[in-house]
């Protein structure tokens, strides 16, 4: 029994070795996500704007958003399960909040490989900074 548990170990061992040394398999292109459809941005509260998209199967989500139309996209979130994301910031570290009367841009992917949704866009209310 001794040495069946110790074979067993060297097998488990040689097995994550080989998995780490070749990588992850890829993932093909039929595994890839669509992009969420339906997406659409609404401000509350003239500070806060609403995302909400309808569901992908299995799917999390990131959240990109831009200052102008077309992009550069910046990564502004993730979503693990649900519809929906609050945007009070346009970065993932909380540090670029946003601007009163300002128009935001945004697109929504699947994790890891999903293609981006189309853009909509939201425009904050006036409000005293």
């Amino acid at each position: 029994m001794k040495n069946l548990l110790r074979h067993f170990g060297f097998l488990m061992l040689l097995t994550v070795i080989v998995f780490f040394a070749t990588g992850c398999p890829p993932v093909d292109s039929e595994d890839t996500y669509p992009a969420p459809t339906g997406l659409t941005a609404k401000v509350v509260h003239d500070k806060i704007i609403v995302l909400s998209w309808n569901k992908v199967k299995d799917a999390g989500y990131t959240i990109y958003g831009s200052f102008e139309s077309g992009g550069p996209f910046i990564y502004i979130g993730y979503v693990g399960y649900g519809t929906g994301f609050y945007v009070t910031h346009m970065d993932d570290q909380q540090r670029v909040p946003l601007e009163p009367e300002t128009t935001y841009y945004f697109k929504v992917g699947c994790y890891y490989d999903g293609e981006l949704s189309p853009e909509v866009s939201a425009t904050t209310g006036k409000w005293e900074k």
